[in-house]
């Protein structure tokens, strides 16, 4: 999927009736600014599923996506979200 793409696919489903894609980027701002987005919208949603954000392990499987390091706005958001869904970041 990445070798398609040029870059890892991120997956949110926040509620049942929506799914949010992107992809991933050099830019950690981009991503942050995205993750405060999708909390909100799951915590609006008359239906929740989950905050968190997935992508494609090298084995195919959709995976939670992976946490970058807790000293990065982008590990602190992931690390946030993952107490609210009972799940997280790996």
């Amino acid at each position: 999927m990445e070798a398609k793409l040029g870059s890892r696919p991120i997956a949110y489903v926040t509620e049942h009736s929506g799914l949010l894609l992107t992809v991933e980027t050099p830019n950690g701002d981009a991503l942050t600014t995205l993750q405060k987005m999708v909390e909100e919208e799951w915590s609006e949603a008359v239906r929740p599923l989950s905050p968190v954000p997935y992508t494609v392990g090298d084995d195919g499987r959709v995976v939670p996506y992976g946490r970058p390091q807790r000293s990065s706005r982008v590990g602190r958001r992931c690390g946030h979200s993952r107490n609210p869904a009972g799940a997280g970041c790996l």
